[in-house]
């Protein structure tokens, strides 16, 4: 046998080596094949979900906690009602993680994922009567500021006037002032008592109190912002 025919023999060998390996390929798991294999995989992802949206939802009540917990105008019963419900909510989404990773059926895995959000609704409830209960708190302690404001203004119009200046401008700015502020307290006043009560279990049909208590805030958002430039036109119609 020739050298050139060596050669053309020995390279046939490794091209029949090389395409029987690439028609082998790399060893791939097979997919489950069995019921009891594929109801093993569906609980592996249904936990592995399962606690990253415990997780998630762990992370952001501790947020909230500290939102709750730092807010300066907060009255004592309704923090104590927010804490007592993130905490509610912490201690029972550990205990359900816990049993979703002890879950060895499908279905049972299948329901207390789901439970994850039906049970505790952290974002679309909670996150957002914590938001408004401390908005609504807030705008009474504003509501006093701007009494407090508002008497004082009162005094210089006074003194204005009993200096012989016209101060109809600066009366009428204060007298709107303290109209925004009456309506904008007593707006916020009613919410705690609407949304604190709200339940996971009332979700979505008590949403549109959410809803309602949030268009609420931009009205009384909208009356300290008009009562700001009644307060600086007094000053001005004083000047």
């Amino acid at each position: 046998m020739t050298d050139r025919t060596r050669r053309l023999v020995a390279a046939t060998a490794l091209a029949t080596t090389l395409v029987a390996g690439a028609a082998a390929g790399p060893a791939v798991a097979a997919p489950p094949t069995t019921s009891r294999q594929r109801q093993a995989a569906g609980i592996a992802y249904l936990k592995q979900r399962g606690n990253i949206e415990i997780d998630r939802r762990l992370g952001a009540l501790t947020t909230l906690r500290g939102v709750v917990t730092d807010a300066t105008h907060l009255t004592d019963a309704d923090r104590r009602s927010l804490l007592t419900t993130i905490d509610d909510d912490t201690t029972g989404l550990t205990a359900l993680k816990a049993k979703i990773d002890n879950d060895t059926d499908l279905a049972t895995a299948r329901a207390d994922v789901k439970s994850i959000v039906t049970a505790y609704r952290v974002y679309v409830l909670l996150e957002p009567k914590v938001h408004l209960v401390r908005a609504a708190d807030a705008s009474s302690a504003l509501g006093d500021a701007f009494g407090t404001l508002a008497t004082k203004l009162q005094t210089r119009i006074d003194a204005a006037k009993q200096a012989g200046k016209d101060v109809t401008a600066a009366q009428a700015a204060l007298d709107d002032l303290q109209a925004k502020v009456a309506d904008a307290t007593g707006k916020a006043a009613p919410i705690p008592g609407q949304v604190v009560p709200l339940t996971p279990a009332g979700y979505p049909g008590n949403r549109p109190t959410l809803v309602a208590a949030r268009g609420t805030m931009l009205l009384v958002k909208a009356d300290y912002e008009a009562a700001r430039t009644d307060a600086k036109n007094v000053v001005n119609a004083l000047r």
